[in-house]
């Protein structure tokens, strides 16, 4: 009875791009009407484990469809019910949701922005500066910097082993981001970045949902995390990294570019002696920053507030002993 009051054709044009997880009531239902596929069952035969494959035309079709803000509120609107404490026909664990609340803020963010270019398909890639202009990045402070890098995305899935250099020509060409496998500490969203004479770089971006604000001592410790030497993937001979710390609540906002060398951060050497040429330096752009319900959009600041409202219900407090807990990953180079 509580599943008629959540209309399962619209938890799918949620989840064929942004991976509900594995575990939901709602997954038979998905399975029979909604194109998701079976990759498990429960010994006891209680539970049904789903999934959507990294199909590229599903998630363009569904973009296609929720371009129109009426039906993206609907879908959201259902979305937030299903996650509802009392019915939990969505129960992930409480980390995920933030993860899949940002995920869906950037996926929304490239269609509005698709949309406002008028492009012809909902996939198409955009210059890289106008999505990281919601978090905190300027034309005038940083265009120079990421003017010829570009990104294309329209969905993101869950892969079974930490992403490598590899990947990264797959997820341009498939269009797909990753919610990084558990035990990459630190990352939870991966990202592929292009840049316009060839070459990857990666957005990695680490989401925090707690309730309290995250102060300017913290942020730095968590960023220091997405340097290319301290998580996947490794040896990509990256150009240029976008480290995103990006957080539901509070945080001491933070934009700048560290120069960095094999994932060295240069800045931090004790001594100027022996530094790489310029030609060698590679840039990493550090940028914190909260969900834009602050934007002067409407259409931004609706669904970045729509999805904050998702995501406050699963928060966690941050521990008065957290600088010491993020700082024991932490080390200058």
């Amino acid at each position: 009875s509580e599943q008629r009051f959540v209309d399962h054709n619209m938890i799918a044009v949620f989840a064929c791009r942004f991976a509900l997880g594995r575990e939901s009531r709602m997954a038979p239902l998905l399975v029979k009407h909604s194109l998701a596929t079976v990759i498990d069952v429960a010994d006891d035969r209680s539970m049904v484990f789903t999934s959507y494959p990294s199909e590229p035309i599903l998630p363009e079709v569904s973009a296609r469809f929720t371009k129109d803000i009426t039906r993206r509120r609907a879908v959201l609107e259902n979305v937030r019910s299903a996650f509802n404490n009392r019915t939990k026909l969505l129960d992930p664990p409480t980390g995920d949701v933030g993860e899949l609340c940002a995920a869906a803020l950037l996926g929304y963010l490239m269609d509005i922005i698709r949309f406002g270019k008028k492009h012809k398909f909902m996939s198409e890639p955009v210059p890289l500066l106008d999505l990281l202009k919601y978090f905190g990045a300027t034309s005038e402070g940083h265009g120079e910097l990421a003017n010829d890098w570009e990104i294309n995305f329209t969905h993101f899935i869950r892969p079974d082993d930490d992403p490598t250099k590899k990947h990264l020509q797959n997820m341009w060409k498939r269009r797909v981001a990753y919610y990084v496998p558990d035990g990459c500490e630190g990352l939870d969203l991966l990202v592929v970045i292009k840049h316009k004479s060839g070459g990857y770089g990666t957005l990695r971006i680490q989401v925090k949902n707690y309730c309290n604000k995250i102060s300017a001592g913290d942020v730095r410790t968590i960023l220091h995390k997405l340097l290319p030497k301290n998580c996947p993937p490794e040896d990509c001979d990256e150009k240029l990294s976008v480290g995103l710390l990006l957080c539901v609540g509070d945080v001491d906002e933070r934009c700048e570019v560290v120069r960095y060398e094999d994932g060295r951060n240069i800045e931090a050497r004790s001594s100027s002696r022996n530094l790489p040429s310029p030609d060698q330096q590679k840039q990493l752009l550090w940028l914190a920053a909260r969900f834009p319900s602050w934007s002067s959009d409407p259409n931004v600041k609706e669904l970045a507030t729509t999805l904050e409202t998702i995501a406050r219900r699963h928060q966690k407090k941050l521990p008065d002993h957290a600088s010491k807990r993020f700082a024991k990953y932490y080390s200058t180079s």
